[in-house]
């Protein structure tokens, strides 16, 4: 085990400078980035660190400590470099909730840097203050979704989006996730064209908070095709099943 003391950006780039001026590959790697602050944290440096083969990253965002700093003289250059872009800029168009809303969805996007094959997802840890601090996960791996996913999902069973600290708002009557969201998104994703259950597991792990093994079949297609809002086109041994190959259409 190595210690490294210093400035994470400066150290960071020390490592990463090493590694790619010897030609080498850094080992399947994650790394979890929690900087003190938010200055010394370029979006920049994340990426070339994530331009390593299967590497991923979970990153820590103070984002309601950040919103207090857009629009205050002297901020522009660190947060150009936070977010990688200076279109942090057209959060002064939004206030309060918004505001925070917009810088939450430009920093998950520009962690993908525009590749569709780097994944991200994000986690939130509420506060008694009411500030809503995020984790972002970024890797290059479905696989590495899935693993993130069940953790969030193991940490919020019913929401699978957010932490929370204290045991005031504990849920005693409600012991199942409403997968009625994950309902409502296939239907508006596919619409009434057919598709299979492969492309609703994938749809279902890349592009909703739910997770296919645990959300999809029992829970959401199978009282879908009860109530009689979606019908297979493939013959089964058994009704509100769904082997693989199957082919649905919502109704």
């Amino acid at each position: 085990m190595h210690f490294a003391e210093g400035r994470f950006e400066e150290v960071f780039t020390g490592l990463l400078d090493d590694i790619e001026s010897g030609g080498a590959q850094l080992a399947p790697t994650f790394a979890f980035v929690d900087p003190f602050g938010y200055t010394g944290s370029p979006m920049d440096l994340a990426g070339r660190f994530l331009a390593f083969q299967r590497c991923e990253a979970l990153v820590y965002m103070p984002l309601p400590f950040v919103n207090r700093f857009v629009g205050r003289e002297g901020q522009e250059q660190a947060l150009t470099a936070l977010f990688g872009s200076e279109r942090w800029q057209e959060a002064l168009a939004y206030q309060g909730a918004a505001r925070v809303q917009f810088l939450h969805e430009l920093f998950q996007a520009q962690l993908s840097f525009g590749s569709p094959s780097r994944l991200v997802r994000s986690f939130e840890i509420p506060t008694a203050a009411g500030n809503g601090y995020r984790l972002y996960f970024t890797t290059g791996n479905e696989k590495g979704l899935e693993k993130m996913k069940e953790a969030m999902w193991r940490a919020d069973p019913l929401g699978g989006k957010r932490y929370q600290d204290t045991t005031d708002n504990l849920v005693l009557f409600e012991p199942e996730p409403d997968t009625s969201h994950l309902l409502n998104a296939l239907k508006a994703h596919f619409g009434d064209q057919p598709f299979s259950i492969e492309d609703a597991e994938r749809f279902t792990l890349l592009s909703t908070a739910y997770l296919p093994k645990a959300h999809l079949k029992t829970r959401t297609l199978a009282p879908a095709e009860r109530a009689d809002r979606l019908e297979a086109l493939s013959p089964r041994q058994r009704k509100a099943t769904y082997p693989a190959g199957t082919r649905l259409r919502f109704l």
